[in-house]
């Protein structure tokens, strides 16, 4: 008897929640098309149908959008008061590599104004919507191979918006790796306001915390102490007081 191919599930019904989360493996490299296709019983077309109507869904609402998007410090505008009052409740002890108290430039990179819109989606509570259009830019510009303050800036933000501990970690450690290989030139040409040195503190800090909630006390403490070891490069603003706030909270988590 011969053997017959599988083919797709006729009809099959896929929820919404579950196709944006396909999208996601996709984007992020962690299945190919076809390989989706088979898992979920559907075409390779209907998966990639599945990524563009994705895609268009997270731009919504961003199509009449100025030339330039305002940001504070490195970070597009919306991403600073992280691990504050109004932070997300889903990750309520972030601290972002912002600037707050000074007036911010108008940025026209549109790769950095691309990750605001995601910055902005998650701070409507489109979490998931936000993950996706971090995906699909972090696909565009490389991955790993993109330009170090693209991926410093998108990692930094996604990590924001992970709802488990050890996928924050692995964005936190790639915002940080990113960073290493920046220069002052580099950031100053993209209107940043912190030098390199500035984004350290709450890079740090972030992972200080991701390791403490993971159990391990050892990493946590090495990363609060790097933190507190370029604390020097920030001033004595809003922004530098948030920080110095954050390193005493999790000094004192940690004893």
């Amino acid at each position: 008897m011969a053997v017959m191919s599988r083919s797709p599930k006729p009809g099959r019904t896929v929820p919404v929640d579950e196709r944006f989360r396909v999208v996601l493996a996709v984007l992020q490299g962690e299945m190919s098309v076809a390989e989706t296709a088979r898992r979920h019983g559907v075409t390779a077309t209907t998966i990639s149908n599945w990524r563009d109507g994705s895609s268009r869904r997270a731009r919504v609402g961003w199509r009449t959008r100025s030339p330039g998007l305002r940001m504070v410090g490195p970070w597009p505008s919306g991403v600073c008061g992280r691990r504050t009052s109004s932070s997300s409740s889903r990750s309520p002890s972030r601290w972002s590599s912002c600037g707050c108290g000074k007036e911010p430039p108008v940025i026209t990179d549109p790769t950095i104004i691309r990750i605001g819109e995601a910055v902005q989606l998650s701070h409507q509570g489109e979490r998931e919507a936000a993950r996706l259009l971090f995906a699909e830019i972090w696909n565009e510009i490389g991955g790993e191979q993109g330009d170090p303050l693209h991926r410093c800036t998108l990692a930094h933000a996604m990590a924001d918006v992970q709802d488990d501990v050890n996928q924050e970690l692995v964005w936190d450690q790639r915002a940080v790796a990113a960073a290493d290989l920046l220069t002052d030139a580099r950031v100053a040409e993209a209107g940043v306001t912190l030098p390199v040195a500035g984004l350290y503190p709450s890079l740090h800090l972030n992972l200080s915390e991701c390791y403490r909630k993971l159990g391990d006390l050892g990493r946590a403490r090495e990363h609060l102490q790097q933190a507190q070891d370029t604390i020097g490069a920030l001033g004595d603003d809003e922004y530098g007081q948030m920080i110095r706030d954050g390193q005493e909270q999790v000094t004192e988590r940690l004893r």
